[in-house]
């Protein structure tokens, strides 16, 4: 294609393989063109890409993470995430906490009932004074849930000192944000591109404040910035790296919730199963977000299997790999200097794993048949040096908000017989979970839950 060679994995056996050769197929070009894309300078770039001695650019920053192998900053960034992101540390328990904790209060009927009324970032609501609002979910559950992801993760300050519009800008980038991956030039992508603008100035500003205002903010997200300081990345590379990792903190959980509860709102039946389950869970938990989550994960199996099974279906992202050394994969041969690509959801709806309505939602599959947890095709999270590292807490956060949404709340479509659940906009690419197609949403009608 273009005169590249592209070879496609279709097959759970050699995305397996694929996966294990980090050697020979790698992802580095990959990241250096999405760096490229979202406006990283070439010095920012080469200085993210290969070791900075600390203090060598005459920044004054201390790094916060041990290098002795001195891997550059694209490589260091695992040890980071996984310190940041994996369970049973210190920096995890603080992360989800304020995560799960947002999350409580605002799918309150009181928090519901505040943002239907200012019409904030959880989106379209109106009140009819009597103990019923209608909302739309899509707005609804993404305003809820980025809001929340960015506090905890940048603390107060980017969106009380420095930008309140800033979700809004972002959410108008993600919509778009397929134009950034096709390269769509302008003017087709100029407000994609504009939205991006305003959200990376809102970040480059955000880093410029004194780090003592900031001081709410994630380890990860204060290691990230201290490691590119300390290899002289200036503050706007600094910004644009961060975007990126803006975009994926809050570009798919609130898409898999919305699905789940989507999905749950047009299947009565799911839905009273999943209430029975959640609403236990939360009158035995203590008022502990850890509590809840341990409640959920232990003793709501069909919550747990819509979950999957959103995830199965919603799944849409593309791992890249260039070959760098020719291997064999599926017994070709790969050539060195082509490039490989595995479509996740093609491999997500093999029917000769997940049966002949592989394509269709089944609340209740990975209930009947657990073994798909384990099957090599039922990666969503990928897999190599791209397993998702935020898989433990977003799966956390998805689960309590939509117990949170279905335990606290008496819900209800609000079109009648004429609604219809969203198609998935499986035209254009993303980075993980896939949106609804413009236009599409479900209104649904909050009344407190009754006893």
């Amino acid at each position: 294609m273009f005169g590249s060679t592209i070879y496609v994995v279709c097959g759970a056996a050699d995305m397996a393989t694929v996966w294990k050769r980090t050697e020979e197929l790698t992802f580095d070009a990959y990241v250096r063109d999405l760096m490229a894309q979202i406006g990283m300078s070439a010095e920012g770039m080469r200085r993210l890409l290969h070791y900075q001695e600390a203090g060598s650019s005459g920044q004054q920053a201390t790094p916060m993470v041990a290098n002795p192998s001195k891997k550059p900053f694209v490589e260091l960034t695992g040890a980071i995430f996984k310190r940041q992101l994996q369970p049973g540390g210190a920096e995890f328990d603080r992360l989800q906490d304020r995560v799960l904790g947002w999350l409580h209060d605002a799918m309150s009927w009181d928090g519901v009932a505040s943002a239907a009324r200012s019409g904030g970032s959880t989106g379209r609501g109106r009140g009819d004074g009597d103990g019923l609002i209608t909302v739309s979910l899509l707005d609804w559950i993404r305003g809820a849930m980025v809001e929340g992801v960015t506090r905890a993760f940048f603390g107060d300050a980017l969106l009380d000192c420095v930008d309140g519009g800033l979700l809004d800008d972002f959410a108008r980038f993600d919509d778009q944000s397929w134009k950034l991956v096709y390269r769509l030039p302008r003017p087709w992508s100029t407000p994609m591109l504009a939205a991006q603008e305003r959200v990376k100035t809102a970040l480059a500003r955000y880093f410029e404040l004194p780090r003592a205002r900031r001081a709410d903010a994630a380890w990860m997200v204060l290691a990230m910035e201290a490691e590119m300081g300390a290899a002289g990345v200036d503050g706007r590379d600094v910004a644009a790296s961060l975007f990126l990792t803006f975009w994926v903190i809050n570009g798919n959980a609130w898409k898999l919730a919305f699905w789940m509860l989507a999905h749950l709102l047009f299947d009565a039946g799911l839905l009273d199963s999943v209430r029975a389950e959640v609403r236990s869970a939360l009158a035995d938990s203590t008022a502990s977000s850890r509590s809840l989550c341990e409640k959920l994960a232990s003793e709501c199996p069909v919550l747990t299997s819509v979950y999957h099974e959103a995830l199965r279906l919603s799944t849409s992202s593309i791992a890249v790999r260039n070959v760098e050394q020719a291997t064999i994969v599926g017994g070709k041969v790969l050539q060195r200097g082509s490039r490989l690509i595995i479509p996740l959801r093609q491999i997500l709806t093999d029917e000769d794993v997940f049966g002949a309505r592989a394509q269709s939602f089944d609340g209740l599959r990975f209930l009947r048949q657990p073994q798909l947890l384990k099957s090599p095709s039922y990666r969503p999270f990928g897999g190599g040096v791209t397993y998702c590292p935020g898989r433990f807490l977003a799966k956390n956060e998805v689960l309590t908000c939509v117990a949170l949404a279905i335990g606290r709340f008496d819900m209800r479509v609000a079109e009648g017989d004429a609604a219809r659940i969203p198609e998935v906009e499986g035209k254009v690419p993303c980075i993980g979970i896939m949106k609804p197609v413009d236009g599409q949403d479900v209104m649904v009608e909050l009344r407190p839950a009754s006893q």
